[in-house]
């Protein structure tokens, strides 16, 4: 028998878009990672261009980013960006999971395959491992299943206003929900801009040593 539970009453495609948005919020906001907006307002997704029925935003773990985020030598840094890592990859298996809980297999929700893929994307790419994502769902279901009154808070509120910004959706979640961990986006934003900077110099410097143009 499952320890999770599986909800099978009747959900619309809008309460189910609600809930996944709500779980990968949720996991953000427990594990520390920025929230910079949710949404799952039509009329803006399709402005934007954005192929989903709703997102969130803040991901840090983009690949902006990643090219300037490996063998670290400082030890505390290390940790902090496997923890974020870990973290990134929970939150995008969030929503997915959540449709496994709400029983929603008839709906392709929010772009759920993209969630699998960027999770995948991040397992190979910093652990260099396996494409079987079974750990991280497991986890990701229990930390979800400890939260279920914020998410489906948290969802309510979403259906009413269709939009959401970082600071009001943690603000929901904190009502009963601590963090697992501090706020670890800006320190890993400016990790990374260090290490970008750092980089640019060096490419100046060879280009200078060699002859290959002016920085």
């Amino acid at each position: 028998m499952s320890v999770f539970p599986t909800y099978n009453h009747s959900m619309n495609e809008i309460d189910l878009a609600a809930d996944h948005e709500a779980a990968h919020a949720l996991m953000r906001y427990r594990r520390g990672l920025p929230i910079a907006k949710i949404t799952i307002d039509e009329d803006l997704i399709n402005a934007e261009g954005v192929d989903a029925r709703g997102y969130v935003s803040g991901v840090l773990m983009n690949k902006d980013v990643w090219e300037y985020l490996q063998n670290l030598d400082d030890e505390r840094e290390q940790k902090l960006l496997d923890w974020c890592i870990d973290s990134e990859i929970l939150a995008f298996l969030a929503g997915p999971v959540m449709d496994h809980l709400n029983s929603a297999q008839e709906y392709r929700v929010s772009g759920e395959q993209d969630d699998i893929g960027w999770a995948i994307d991040l397992i190979f790419h910093f652990q260099g491992g396996t494409d079987d994502l079974t750990p991280w769902q497991d986890r990701a279901k229990s930390l979800i299943c400890e939260s279920l009154p914020a998410i489906r808070r948290l969802a309510s509120e979403l259906k009413r206003q269709k939009t959401l910004g970082g600071a009001e959706a943690e603000a929901v979640l904190a009502i009963d929900t601590a963090r697992d961990h501090e706020p670890v986006g800006d320190e890993i934003l400016a990790i990374a801009a260090r290490l970008k900077a750092e980089d640019v110099a060096n490419q100046a410097a060879l280009r200078m040593t060699f002859g290959t143009g002016s920085p």
